[in-house]
């Protein structure tokens, strides 16, 4: 896992923005799973958040959920 917290902090000096993929564990992140937490410290930076609910809830639905923090910064 990468440090996020320092990766959004040098990022946001450079005026970068920053995707945070989590593929499988990003449920745990949206419903706050207490032992999945720690990897998540400072994806609050993050500019977006994606997710795929096909493989972390083991569903057959072929799908991309992908979170923005300002939804200028995807036009």
């Amino acid at each position: 896992m990468d440090p996020l917290g320092t990766l959004c902090e040098v990022a946001k000096i450079f005026d970068m923005l920053v995707h945070v993929d989590t593929v499988y564990l990003g449920k745990y992140c949206l419903f706050g799973y207490c032992m999945y937490m720690p990897f998540y410290d400072g994806v609050e930076g993050a500019s977006s958040f994606g997710f795929n609910p096909h493989k972390g809830f083991q569903k057959f639905l072929d799908c991309c959920c992908l979170l923005v923090k300002h939804r200028n910064d995807i036009a």
